[in-house]
């Protein structure tokens, strides 16, 4: 029966401490906060009966509003001239890039590129030697028709350019022909020619 009262009475003295220790820490946590909510607030600084005062900095506001209203409208630079300029560089320095870069195709074979891949995937060279291009052609006739095809590149080519440009001087010349005998009839008919400056361009 002893032991029964000693736990019990320690049992009572625990719990007492714990509730003590609970009041105490609740006592901590709102005592401030109430007296924060007593305290009067101070009562809002009065200005002075004159008008708010500014302390003297040297500047006057109302001399930088007049320069302002009354600022001249004179012209940043002047009258100096711009002595600088924008260039933009990248179009250039793009093609000096690709500049030496030939994007232009080799020789086309006959009827087209996309007619030639089709024949070379139809009929293979193992398969069907008889349907690739120039095979009809013995080797006598193939060196024929190649030589054909350079002494059309390397000569008649030039050739037919130099045609064609004799003959496009050739038309130049009858062109300032006539238009000499023009000014010279022009100039016959006119009394004064001997002033007038097309008759005498050497003047």
């Amino acid at each position: 029966m002893s032991l029964a009262r000693q736990l019990g009475s320690r049992l009572r003295r625990l719990i007492v401490m714990r509730f003590a220790a609970l009041l105490m820490a609740v006592g901590i946590f709102v005592a401030p906060t109430a007296m924060a909510q007593d305290a009067p607030a101070p009562p809002p600084p009065t200005p002075p009966a004159g008008g708010v005062t500014w302390p003297d900095f040297g500047v006057s506001l109302d001399r930088i509003r007049d320069g302002i209203v009354n600022a001249p409208a004179t012209r940043i630079l002047g009258d100096r001239k711009v002595t600088f300029r924008v260039e933009v560089r990248e179009r250039a320095a793009f093609e000096a890039m690709f500049k030496n870069i030939d994007f232009k195709p080799g020789p086309i074979p006959a009827g087209g590129l996309y007619a030639y891949e089709e024949q070379r995937r139809l009929f293979r060279p193992t398969s069907r030697p008889l349907m690739q291009p120039y095979a009809a052609y013995s080797p006598g006739q193939f060196m024929v028709v190649a030589l054909e095809n350079l002494f059309g590149h390397f000569l008649v080519k030039p050739a037919f350019q130099a045609l064609k440009e004799e003959n496009r001087k050739r038309a130049v010349r009858n062109a300032q022909r006539e238009v000499n005998l023009d000014i010279e009839a022009y100039c016959a008919q006119q009394p004064n020619r001997y002033e007038v400056l097309l008759c005498n361009p050497n003047r």
